[in-house]
């Protein structure tokens, strides 16, 4: 607690290259340069819903409940293009390949501006008491990732980046039921 003004304004722009710029030039070199205007166009896109991102994140800092995120989170965002990029080393060749990463580079920026809340777990802490059962998985998680990091950070990138919208489905159909159930009761 210890950080200046300058700090926290230097910190955003920092942040805006590193989950911004940074994962919009990858995929504009990496694939979406192929589909021209459109490509470039989509990177900007990107770019520009990553910054709205990390405002809003600074401006809600304070006020929100902090075991949600609104919104995609910036640095799953570039970890999901970047593990795309592990998996798929060799630049996509095909126009269908271009046209799927762009649908993902737009997915995402589209995700990190919506309403939709994302899990923050910013209550697990490690310093705290665990049971073994966590610290087993935790181990066993990272072996998956040291034995298979293509497929294991891709699989959690993009398993991370439904879980939004699965949850906010899943919440929905969830309320309906649970409406329906209780106009049954009263019928």
């Amino acid at each position: 607690r210890t950080q200046s003004e300058f700090g926290e304004v230097y910190d955003s722009v920092a942040d805006v290259v590193s989950f911004g710029a940074a994962p919009a030039v990858l995929a504009l070199s990496w694939g979406l340069w192929d589909l021209g205007r459109i490509g470039w166009i989509a990177s900007f896109f990107y770019l520009t819903c990553a910054a709205i991102r990390l405002a809003r994140f600074s401006v809600q800092a304070g006020t929100s409940d902090h075991r949600f995120f609104v919104g995609l989170p910036s640095p799953a965002s570039a970890g999901l293009l970047a593990s795309l990029a592990l998996y798929w080393p060799d630049r996509p060749g095909s126009l269908l390949s271009a046209r799927l990463l762009l649908g993902v580079v737009l997915l995402a920026s589209a995700l990190m501006v919506s309403k939709v809340r994302y899990r923050s777990f910013k209550n697990f802490d490690l310093r705290q008491r665990q049971p073994y059962t966590v610290i087993v998985l935790l181990a066993m998680f990272i072996a998956l990732v040291a034995l298979d990091p293509e497929h294991v950070l891709l699989l959690l990138s993009v398993g991370y980046a439904l879980s939004g919208p699965a949850e906010r489905v899943a919440t929905r159909l969830w309320r309906r039921g649970a409406r329906r159930t209780k106009a049954d009761s009263h019928s």
